[in-house]
């Protein structure tokens, strides 16, 4: 049986461990991921408060989340959408998470160099990403950016798997290229249904645009887009431009000195 004095000893090891352990959990720092729980789990009209002890935290602790939030706070906040602040956060979450739409965001919002730019479009191409496809298809179809010499295959395929990761403006695309006979699609690619799945992209069911076999069968305000549209998206292709021109000429030239 143990006697008093080595009752106390352990009794007091027992409790110095104890009081160990409290200190060590009550010292340790939150991690990024319950920083990041903490102020999303906050009322709004709390957050604004409490965004540089909690969620800058846990962005600046490497949480790609956090880092996006900041980014969508810092907008919400109606501060500049080309601020400084906005821009560091927007790379840090797409160099972080690898999503190709923030990826895309930083594409169109950040001011980067040229290939800087580039390489965060090829990124999200590089996933399937249906915006990004469709970017990269037109920069070869029709821009003289990037030092990219124009393709016409390289961006036809562009579009090709824009349109298959349901992206609506490929899908138009190849819907206008068909019906109005500039690239007759083959049998096998009628079959995808471009126009249909074009709807459901857009998630309308309102009255469809007209499964027209030639552009007189528009009216002025679905020619006019029609017009813009393929100029745009194809304006080095000579088959566009003279489908357009030979309807129109003064309407070709007006369109085409906007788009200029």
């Amino acid at each position: 049986m143990m006697n008093i004095k080595t009752t106390l000893i352990i009794s007091g090891c027992l409790l110095a461990a104890a009081l160990s352990i409290y200190g060590m959990v009550s010292s340790r720092e939150p991690s990024p991921e319950e920083l990041y729980r903490q102020y999303m789990e906050l009322p709004p009209s709390q957050r604004l408060g409490q965004r540089d002890k909690l969620l800058q935290k846990a962005a600046q602790g490497g949480h790609g989340p956090a880092m996006l939030q900041m980014t969508k706070d810092i907008f919400m906040d109606k501060e500049s959408l080309f601020s400084k602040d906005y821009e560091f956060w927007l790379k840090k979450a797409a160099d972080t998470g690898g999503n190709p739409a923030v990826q895309m965001d930083v594409y169109h919002h950040v001011d980067l160099p040229e290939e800087e730019l580039f390489s965060y479009l090829t990124k999200a191409a590089g996933q399937s990403y249906g915006p990004a496809l469709w970017e990269l298809g037109c920069i070869y179809s029709s821009f003289n950016n990037y030092n990219i010499v124009p393709d016409e295959q390289r961006a036809l395929a562009l579009f090709r798997q824009a349109a298959e990761a349901n992206d609506s403006n490929a899908l138009y695309l190849l819907y206008l290229l068909d019906r109005l006979n500039i690239f007759p699609l083959t049998e096998a690619e009628k079959k995808t249904d471009f126009y249909q799945r074009y709807r459901r992209a857009l998630g309308r069911h309102d009255k469809p645009l007209p499964s027209f076999t030639d552009i007189h069968e528009l009216d002025p305000i679905e020619y006019e887009f029609v017009f813009r549209f393929l100029l745009k998206s194809m304006i080095a292709n000579e088959k566009v431009k003279s489908a357009l021109k030979n309807i129109d000429e003064e309407a070709f030239q007006n369109v085409s000195e906007d788009l200029s």
